[in-house]
């Protein structure tokens, strides 16, 4: 399970939307530290506008990342 966070810059006052995990067996709690596919890219994944910040929850909830630069074939 995924969610998206505002965090607000109090000194600044500009927001940044936060992608959290929901990690733990027996005690559930949410989580900034998560794997991220393949990839080389580190946790916690963050945006500067809600809209991405949703678009790249529903990446990382299917499961499908690849790295910058990775082709495919069909």
């Amino acid at each position: 399970m995924w969610r998206v966070v505002e965090e607000i810059n109090n000194i600044t006052g500009k927001s940044i939307w936060i992608i959290e995990k929901k990690k733990g067996f027996f005690f559930k709690s949410w989580s900034r530290d998560y794997t991220v596919g393949n990839s080389n890219m580190w946790s916690p994944i963050k945006s500067f506008s809600k809209s991405v910040a949703f678009e790249r929850m529903k990446v990382l909830a299917e499961g499908d990342v690849m790295e910058k630069g990775e082709i495919l074939e069909l």
